[in-house]
């Protein structure tokens, strides 16, 4: 009977444990994505990726934005076959804590791609992760 009593206790102080994790998990930083006309004529589009992570303490922080080119366009987010990622990451030695990256059809060889943001804290073993964003350089009427 002490064992099932104490495996109780050991069970209950680790999903204690466990959902405190990420309570301290707040990041305040901005990320966005805006699709800008290239060529009128052609109505040809490209996108810019803007940050701003000026509010972190990068010493502690890595933030890095992922961009994943589509080959099956048609199924937008529920797409399965992709190119090679692109990331842009704060442990890179060009980063800036404000930016943006420009991205074009060409340069992705691909008509669409997806994106999100992946922030790790590793003194705090904090990870947060957003929802994949969806752009297209197909026409945007």
């Amino acid at each position: 009977m002490k064992k099932i009593l104490l495996l109780f206790a050991f069970i209950s102080v680790a999903m204690v444990n466990a959902q405190d994790k990420g309570k301290d998990c707040k990041f305040n930083y901005k990320v966005s994505s805006e699709m800008v006309l290239e060529d009128e004529v052609k109505s040809i589009y490209k996108a810019e990726i803007h940050w701003d992570f000026s509010k972190l303490n990068l010493k502690n922080t890595t933030c890095v934005i992922e961009i994943l080119p589509i080959k099956d366009c048609v199924n937008e987010l529920n797409a399965i076959k992709f190119k090679d990622p692109i990331l842009v990451s704060s442990k890179n030695e060009n980063f800036t804590v404000k930016g943006f990256k420009s991205l074009n059809h060409m340069d992705l060889m691909s008509k669409c791609f997806k994106w999100r943001v992946v922030i790790t804290d590793e003194k705090n073993s904090c990870v947060e992760t957003t929802d994949w964003k969806y752009s297209s350089f197909l026409s945007q009427k």
